[in-house]
């Protein structure tokens, strides 16, 4: 066991929320960062969907020296009424940390192998719980690599003696009732991270039971902020322009949602990214809103079956 010490900031170009490969490298060198593999694989499915696999045995095998894995399937996610993904209770996260030797009052920098929403994720689920430190590295795993950088085998961590003093921000994460009562509201924007065509309601995905969207909704397709020729997100100006356009940088509040709570972090984590600070992650999202006919969806015209 060990007793967190004092840890130094992240160096002044490190200190926003994204941190490259090469300032990850010298922050580990001189012992300033907790680091966290968020990955999580996603196999698809004949049906439509994707089953998912816990990342821990790829990190076991390849990971950036110091890191422990954290799981979103079972540790820093929880299952809950049938929905995955969901907000776990601060008592559970505090002994994650406190097992994976993560100060809460360090850095903490997070990264994925199979793309920037896992850690997209867990860095909105550490926030809520109090975390102010949080970063992403900029290109994940595959950057890291592309950089000659240190490649290991996971390695257990030391825990912390004592369990962490966390406190839930609920007003971080909407439930069904407050996004049906935001669409009514002016000053709030619901933004989807769904795929276009998912979205627009040409595409059904199975687990959500019904086409379309939640009424009066805009898109911006979480990966749409991610350049995969370079493996990093876009820039600052295209992000911001991106969430410009949906109204998303005016409102008061911004509500965003996807399939399961993931790619709707994304967006959020890109609303921190460029300052505005507003964003709530609709949990259960369309897992949640789509099977339940008692609550309103819309499609486009053109996918609109209900007069025939």
């Amino acid at each position: 066991m060990n007793t967190p010490s004092p840890r130094r900031r992240l160096t002044v170009n490190e200190s926003r929320l994204l941190v490259s490969p090469m300032g990850l490298h010298f922050e580990i060198q001189r012992g300033a960062v907790s680091v966290l593999d968020c990955t999580v694989e996603m196999l698809p499915l004949e049906v439509g969907g994707f089953k998912y696999i816990s990342g821990a045995h790829s990190w076991n095998q390849r990971c950036i020296p110091t890191s422990q894995h954290v799981d979103l399937l079972g540790e820093l996610g929880c299952e809950r009424d049938g929905l995955r993904f969901m907000m776990p209770e601060a008592r559970d996260v505090a002994a994650i940390l406190q097992t994976k030797g993560v100060d809460p009052a360090s850095d903490v920098i997070l990264y994925s192998n199979t793309g920037p929403h896992w850690a997209a994720r867990v860095y909105w689920t550490l926030h809520a719980m109090g975390l102010t430190r949080v970063h992403l590295l900029d290109g994940d795993l595959i950057a890291w690599e592309k950089h000659g950088l240190p490649i290991q085998k996971g390695t257990p961590a030391v825990p912390l003696d004592e369990l962490p003093n966390l406190n839930f921000n609920e007003h971080m994460i909407a439930d069904a009732s407050t996004v049906l009562a935001a669409l009514n509201d002016a000053d709030t924007v619901v933004l989807s991270a769904l795929a276009k065509d998912v979205h627009s309601g040409e595409k059904l995905m199975p687990s959500y039971k019904r086409r379309g969207r939640i009424p009066g909704s805009k898109n911006l397709p979480g990966v749409n902020l991610w350049n995969s020729e370079e493996h990093r997100f876009s820039s600052v100006g295209y992000i911001r322009a991106s969430l410009a356009e949906t109204g998303a940088m005016d409102a008061a509040e911004v509500i965003t949602y996807c399939g399961g709570g993931v790619l709707a972090s994304t967006l959020a984590f890109a609303l921190d990214l460029v300052g505005a600070k507003n964003a709530r992650v609709y949990d259960g999202s369309m897992t949640e809103w789509g099977p339940n006919v008692s609550l309103p969806l819309e499609v486009d015209q053109e996918w609109d079956t209900s007069g025939s």
